[in-house]
């Protein structure tokens, strides 16, 4: 048989138009509950430098992202991290400088919501539930 039949065969019997099993993804169901579970973090910047932003959960230190001066964003700690009852400490460290930064800490669970304000000065900086 030529490639070109044998193609047109394939076709005919509906190989390229059935997706298959592994390109489909979780159901719809999973991917709600795992979304549920990430912690938002939002991070408002009101200081003159930009900041990267690392979560600190049982010694472990994860970069969560950088956020601009004078800007807002939207950060999320991954369920696979955060168990129910941990205690969550957020390290502020100014890109460009030599400073160790300043650190917040809450107690927070799977699904929680909180917002994260750098004040120009780190000393006035604080994170609260929304």
């Amino acid at each position: 048989m030529k490639r070109s039949q044998f193609l047109i065969w394939l076709i005919a019997l509906g190989w390229g138009s059935q997706p298959s099993a592994a390109g489909q993804g979780p159901p719809a169901e999973a991917t709600t509950q795992i979304r549920d579970e990430v912690i938002t973090l939002r991070v408002v910047n009101d200081n003159w430098q930009d900041m990267r932003v690392f979560a600190v959960i049982d010694d472990r230190r994860i970069r969560l992202g950088t956020v601009t001066s004078m800007t807002t964003q939207t950060l999320e700690i991954r369920a696979a991290v955060i168990r129910p009852h941990t205690r969550l400490d957020l390290e502020l460290v100014p890109v460009g400088s030599r400073g160790a930064g300043h650190i917040e800490s809450i107690d927070v669970g799977p699904g929680e919501s909180l917002e994260f304000r750098i004040a120009n000065s780190l000393g006035l900086s604080f994170l609260r539930r929304t």
